[in-house]
């Protein structure tokens, strides 16, 4: 694990002689230089380095703790790419910062049955957390606000999606790969909203209004191109979730054979 860990610090390093993510920040003129394409791809790299740098944060300090004894240690963030679920980012990105969170404010306030209601007060209590928790600025509220949208109005979704009625229409109107496509479909604006919160939080507010003015308000091309690459970015997360959830499924089928 530490030559795995160490590799990957290597490969940061690399990164930063290419490019320096933070400092661009500083440079509005240059962002508003460059072409859709481009761009997305600085917004890409920014989250990847983010990313990068939790895996090594996480991944360098773990295999002394599991030798110390503890073995349910946090583990080091799922890669952004594959994940377009933001209640599924928040809990697979910090783990550790989750696990706190469900385990001294979000549990004790919804309890084991809460119902909508506390569900509600639970999160909103938790992002007001994470707001403080991260420091008392516009750009950081402006995260933790759009960050707690998307996650309610995926709980709000899933709610929805449980009710027999709604069940028995989508049934009725799509096949199961048509059920796929919408929910793809309709994760698309929400997948886009997300990530563009996470610019205000890495860059700030100047980057983040920039960011959401390029992706929501460059009609008639530029806009629809960029929720199609959020379709398909969801149509992948579907697949490597089911992908992950067969071979868990087929590891418990391992431990436990059936007795024939």
């Amino acid at each position: 694990s530490v030559v795995r860990y160490s590799f990957w610090l290597l490969i940061g390093h690399l990164l930063l002689h290419v490019f320096y993510q933070s400092s661009i920040r500083h440079e509005m003129d240059i962002l508003r230089s460059l072409g859709l394409w481009t761009l997305a791809g600085v917004g890409l790299s920014i989250g990847g380095f983010f990313n990068l740098k939790y895996v090594i944060f996480y991944g360098w300090s773990r295999p002394f703790v599991v030798e110390d004894g503890i073995e349910k240690a946090p583990k080091h963030p799922k890669c952004i790419y594959r994940i377009h679920r933001y209640s599924e980012m928040w809990r697979h990105f910090d783990n550790g910062l989750y696990l706190f969170l469900r385990k001294y404010i979000h549990q004790p306030i919804v309890g084991k049955h809460g119902g909508g209601i506390r569900k509600i007060f639970g999160a909103t209590i938790t992002f007001t957390f994470i707001y403080l928790w991260h420091g008392l600025s516009k750009h950081v509220m402006l995260w933790s606000l759009f960050n707690y949208l998307a996650v309610m109005t995926e709980m709000l979704s899933i709610s929805l999606g449980k009710n027999p009625r709604y069940i028995e229409l989508e049934k009725r109107l799509f096949t199961p790969k048509g059920q796929r496509r919408f929910h793809a479909a309709l994760g698309a604006p929400l997948f886009v909203g997300s990530v563009l919160a996470n610019f205000y939080f890495f860059m700030g507010s100047n980057v983040g209004h920039y960011f959401v003015e390029r992706a929501f308000g460059s009609w008639p091309i530029e806009t629809p191109l960029v929720l199609l690459f959020a379709y398909v970015g969801a149509q992948f997360s579907i697949e490597v979730k089911n992908w992950e959830l067969r071979n868990e499924i087929n590891l418990e089928r391992q431990k436990h054979p059936r007795n024939e």
